[in-house]
């Protein structure tokens, strides 16, 4: 998957339902994928972590697990919706072993 498309995945998930959220979809200062997800009052969490030490592939993202274990309903429809899928590869990060776990966009976006 190149650049291109992956940025084309982005201009599309922005603005999708997640039960009762909406995903937002934007970038880091690095152009990593920054997600977040909207309630009816607007901004309620970001659900990635920008690692910048960290390789990463363009298709790829990282989710900090303690956002994931707070918000797994939200992270469980991104899986339903054939969004994306965690990839069962972690990173530590600092003093924190197993920080995030790097997640990537599903074939159904592409």
């Amino acid at each position: 998957m190149t650049l291109d498309d992956t940025r084309k995945i982005w201009d599309a998930l922005d603005g999708h339902p997640l039960g009762d959220y909406v995903l937002s979809v934007g970038r880091y200062s690095n152009g990593r994928i920054s997600l977040g997800a909207d309630g009816p009052e607007g901004p309620e969490c970001t659900l990635t972590v920008n690692l910048v030490d960290h390789p990463l592939d363009d298709d790829e993202f990282y989710v900090r697990l303690e956002t994931r274990r707070r918000s797994e309903p939200l992270f469980q429809a991104m899986i339903d919706a054939g969004i994306a899928h965690p990839t069962e590869r972690v990173v530590s990060a600092g003093f924190v072993k197993n920080y995030a776990e790097i997640w990537k966009f599903s074939i159904a976006w592409q």
